[in-house]
């Protein structure tokens, strides 16, 4: 499915995408398919990736401080819409606990992050 994003026109990548939509948590945990969800929200419009994000609406903290979750965190700050609301709600929650989640490794890569793009 990577190459597939690699390789295949906007309107085919949607359709690729689609593939993921009620496994997005587990690919996310999983080594390889990680990487496929971070080259879906970075190739393939916002649009057709907010399901991908709407399956992380209270999973930020689980996330952010997972190995594979917080770099797939990172690519919703980089290329995610100010419109897609769930990017507010990362940034909010971060924020608000920031201190006390800097003592974790991977969620820092988050809060780095999240002070460079906003």
């Amino acid at each position: 499915m990577y190459q597939a994003l690699e390789h295949v026109l906007t309107d085919q990548q949607a359709v690729v995408v689609k593939e993921l939509d009620g496994n997005v948590l587990k690919c996310v945990k999983d080594q390889n398919g990680n990487h496929v969800i971070q080259k879906a929200i970075e190739r393939v419009p916002a649009e057709q990736v907010q399901f991908i994000i709407d399956a992380f609406h209270g999973q930020v903290y689980n996330l952010a401080t997972h190995p594979y979750g917080c770099r797939v965190i990172q690519r919703i700050f980089e290329h995610c819409t100010e419109s897609q609301s769930v990017c507010y709600f990362f940034i909010i929650f971060l924020r608000r606990d920031c201190k006390y989640f800097s003592i974790y490794l991977y969620i820092n890569l988050c809060i780095f992050i999240m002070y460079v793009w906003f």
